[in-house]
């Protein structure tokens, strides 16, 4: 069993090579969309008709500066609801400061 440090070591790379990738939106996406193909999420195209099936994963992408990732859920939408989880990827970027500490007048 892995100590909860090298976990928590392998999520931090993770996330700072994540956003090493993706300076703006448009890396996002096409980061988004490396890493969630490789998990078995299937693009969907916004003028097609959907077929989905339970269970199933999808992502839709807009102009390549927005995505859309979702899961089918176990039942329909009618008889179980749904969950809606939403993120901003625009401006400002995935950036960090250098010197994140600004101190004025004490404060």
């Amino acid at each position: 069993m892995k100590k909860k440090s090298e976990t928590h070591l392998k999520i931090g790379r993770s996330l700072l090579d994540f956003i090493d990738r993706s300076p703006t939106p448009f890396h996002v996406v096409d980061t988004l969309e490396a890493r969630i193909g490789e998990k078995g999420f299937v693009l969907l195209k916004e003028e097609d008709e959907w077929h989905l099936v339970l269970e199933g994963r999808y992502f839709v992408t807009r102009n390549d500066s927005s995505i859309a990732i979702f899961t089918a859920g176990s039942k329909s939408p009618e008889s179980a609801g749904f969950k809606i989880i939403g993120a901003h990827i625009g401006s400002p970027n995935l950036r960090l400061k250098p010197n994140p500490v600004y101190e004025k007048s004490g404060y």
